[in-house]
């Protein structure tokens, strides 16, 4: 992004959904990156591609026999969490619970990496997305396998306050992530 863009000045942080909209109302950033939707409604959304979420297993692990899992399948497997305010989160309790599946939580875990060894260990699975599990699939030590019938999928979109005008450069961003981040997102690149 540097080069195509080098007048920008591109700080990246990381924060909650919540958080990170605070910091757009408040004028703390300018553009936020985030899973879709989003609340309040006065902001400016720019859709720019979507993720899918799998669960990850060991790669001996029964379920990886299988193209799909469903909720009940959750039903005697420790389950690990991400940390609790995210979206990833809320969509596997709303997957499992939609079924009337309550996880056994083994562990709620706020960060990502922790996640991923807490299940290469053998201490649960845990539903992420597969594109963070991309380089442990490659290496052996975690295998993936798609949720429900249909998948479980989420977008992602560059929000910005509706009252915030953004400059030509900005736009040019947008177009920019719009071209790079969908590759990011599969789950095979």
């Amino acid at each position: 992004m540097k080069r195509r863009l080098p007048k920008i000045d591109l700080r990246i942080t990381s924060g909650h959904t919540g958080a990170t909209l605070a910091r757009l109302i408040g004028g703390e950033i300018d553009l936020g990156l985030l899973p879709l939707p989003v609340e309040p409604k006065r902001m400016r959304i720019t859709e720019l591609g979507r993720d899918e979420l799998v669960a990850a297993v060991p790669p001996d692990h029964r379920w990886v026999a299988r193209r799909r899992v469903q909720a009940r399948d959750f039903q005697d497997e420790p389950v690990i969490l991400y940390e609790r305010q995210s979206q990833i989160t809320e969509l596997t309790l709303g997957f499992l619970l939609a079924e009337g599946v309550f996880p056994r939580v083994a562990a709620e875990i706020e960060h990502l990496e922790a996640v991923k060894e807490m299940v290469q260990r053998r201490l649960g699975v845990a539903v992420v997305p597969a594109w963070a599990v991309r380089r442990e699939v490659a290496a052996g030590v975690l295998a993936v396998v798609a949720l429900g019938r249909t998948s479980l999928v989420r977008s992602w979109g560059l929000i910005y306050p509706e009252k915030r005008q953004l400059p030509p450069m900005f736009r040019s961003l947008v177009r920019l992530c719009g071209d790079l981040l969908p590759p990011l997102l599969s789950p095979t690149t």
